[in-house]
């Protein structure tokens, strides 16, 4: 199923299961994304804990930033 074309499609339908069980049994459903589509689709999943990225990729995400901002503040000056 990993890296096929029915990756998403098969990952999505035992999330719904996932929180169909979690619902039935009054628990939370915690789940893991790394974008802001991801958490979309998270919510609209029925997601009541999402986990947005990791540390360490809001870190190089904001370096990331930083780093292209003063890029184009060097080459505006050349």
């Amino acid at each position: 199923m990993l890296g096929t074309p029915a990756q998403r499609q098969v990952l999505d339908e035992h999330r719904r299961r996932l929180v169909t069980a979690a619902r039935k049994h009054g628990k939370a459903v915690a789940m893991l994304t790394d974008s802001v589509e991801g958490v979309r689709q998270m919510i609209g999943l029925g997601a009541t804990i999402i986990n947005y990225a990791s540390d360490a990729t809001v870190l190089r995400a904001g370096y990331a930033s930083a780093v292209d901002e003063i890029r184009r503040a060097l080459s505006a000056r050349a």
